[in-house]
């Protein structure tokens, strides 16, 4: 159990993710429960060293979505509807990476070493650091594709997963699981019902569906 001061109360989860782990389990970071926390709304990030003690990220209070980089030396994160920044876990000042995006139910993910990979209207792309982004996945309106969302990577870097949602869909938890391999560009469906795909090192797919976690 991990438990904080009042001020660095952790929000619950909601559209957007609200906790990250780095790979080796040594940090977490979190949203707080801040003024401006709702359901789509953000917070101020908190990084905790299981180690150690919390600390504010200097951030605004509308953070939203943290990830790290697969060395977990840098972090990721959204500032409300607008842009994605990284910044260095030694401390610095946040920098933006993109340009605006519209985003309603979106996480974003490590691309690499030097870029990260996000969703902007249902579009997924891709944006090394100091170049321009390019699209990576797009829905398909001839098959009711409306947007994709909810993306990751594979352990290994070759594969990126992410929710597809159709507009004859009730539901998320009748998202479609989906793989896209860089190497070839080849895509496929791995689960039918399931969202925000993520991978572990054992090579098990974790995904939610019907407020539960499945593996």
């Amino acid at each position: 159990a991990i438990t904080e001061p009042p001020a660095f109360t952790p929000r619950p989860e909601g559209a957007y993710r609200s906790v990250a782990i780095t790979r080796d389990g040594s940090v977490l970071a979190y949203v707080t429960d801040g003024q401006v926390a709702t359901y789509s709304g953000g917070g101020r990030i908190v990084l905790r060293p299981l180690a150690g003690r919390a600390r504010l990220l200097d951030t605004t209070p509308d953070a939203l979505a943290p990830f790290f980089s697969p060395d977990g030396s840098r972090m990721g994160f959204r500032l409300g509807s607008d842009r994605y920044y990284v910044t260095s876990l030694s401390g610095g000042t946040p920098e933006p990476v993109t340009e605006s995006v519209i985003a309603a139910f979106t996480n974003g993910a490590w691309f690499g070493s030097a870029g990260l990979i996000y969703e902007s209207f249902g579009t997924l792309f891709t944006k090394p650091f100091g170049g321009p982004a390019e699209v990576l996945a797009r829905p398909d309106e001839s098959r009711r594709e409306t947007y994709l969302y909810g993306v990751s990577l594979t352990p290994d870097g070759r594969g990126v997963l992410y929710s597809l949602v159709r507009d004859d869909m009730t539901s998320f938890d009748e998202a479609r699981v989906m793989v896209k391999d860089l190497a070839t560009g080849v895509t496929m469906e791995l689960i039918a019902g399931g969202m925000s795909p993520s991978m572990t090192s054992s090579g098990h797919l974790l995904f939610g569906r019907g407020g539960a976690l499945f593996a």
